[in-house]
């Protein structure tokens, strides 16, 4: 689930590929620390983390 982790990491590591490679590895910041799953969700930044984690996932489904 993406918003769980956009909520919950400090980083997120998107992989794929054969062999294995790193396609997007970002950090998850802005976000105030005392309520971060409410705080997290309201933020501006919180659709453009979606937005990145998303493309790159995208990127790794197989062509049909």
């Amino acid at each position: 689930n993406l918003e769980e982790a956009v909520v919950l990491a400090d980083r997120i590591v998107v992989l794929g590929g054969s062999p294995t490679r790193v396609l997007d590895d970002f950090a998850i910041s802005g976000f105030s620390e005392t309520d971060r799953p409410v705080s997290a969700r309201r933020s501006p930044q919180f659709g453009t983390f979606i937005a990145r984690a998303a493309k790159a996932l995208s990127s790794t489904a197989p062509s049909p």
